[in-house]
Order: structure tokens, then C-alpha cells, then sequence
């Protein structure tokens, strides 16, 4: 079973960033590889029940849809870059440079994501 989700989740869709990145899908309890040069997000699917991972490698502002709940972030990028999670009304809720593994985030409040 994965994690709680908001009431914002009560429909039920499946989480999609735009621009499109590759994504990756893992059962709950699995973990997920994320190379050099890549932040990646890590959002549970309520559609199919398991993780959808995002690799976010070219700089960028993506919007974030249907993202809710707990999840987790890896700031996997190279260099000084500092990297931003982006609420409704753009308002920074986050920011953040490489290092540190993976980090617990909660999605819900986020809207868009700049890897740069």
C-alpha cells in the first residue's frame, strides 16, 4: 500500500510534468537510481498504485500535475546549481543544490520545478 494522499487527490490522475521528462514506475518499497547530472522526483502513481520517478535533466521549468502526497527528491546534479520547487502562485517553497540523498517531500503543495 502507498502512502497517504490529500483530498486534492480525490480524482485520481496519474502525475505528468510539462515539458515531458522520462519517468520510471516502481513497486512500493522499491528504490530508484538517479545518475549524475539529474535531479529526480519520486511521486506516488493513485492511478497504478506504484512510484512514478522523473528525471529532470535538462535546465528548465516544469509543471507539475496531479502530484500528491508524500514522496522524495534526489539532487543528483553536478556543480553549484541550486534547484526550485514552485507553489500555485510561484512562490518559492524550496530551494535546494546537489548532495544529501534522498529527501522526503511532501508534493502536494507544488506546482512547478526548475532543476536550475
Amino acid at each position: 500500500m502507498g502512502p497517504a494522499v490529500s483530498a486534492k487527490a480525490a480524482a485520481a490522475a496519474s502525475p505528468t510534468t510539462s515539458p515531458a521528462v522520462r519517468t520510471e514506475r516502481g513497486p512500493p518499497g522499491s528504490t530508484y537510481v538517479c545518475d549524475a547530472g539529474t535531479l529526480c522526483t519520486n511521486v506516488w502513481d493513485p492511478t497504478t498504485n506504484d512510484w512514478k520517478t522523473f528525471f529532470f535533466y535538462a535546465c528548465n521549468r516544469y509543471y507539475l500535475s496531479d502530484g500528491n502526497g508524500e514522496g522524495d527528491y534526489f539532487n543528483n546534479q553536478t556543480g553549484n546549481v541550486t534547484s526550485y520547487f514552485y507553489g500555485q502562485s510561484g512562490n518559492v517553497l524550496t530551494s535546494f543544490q546537489p548532495g544529501g540523498g534522498e529527501v522526503p517531500y511532501n508534493w502536494d503543495p507544488v506546482w512547478s520545478i526548475r532543476n536550475c
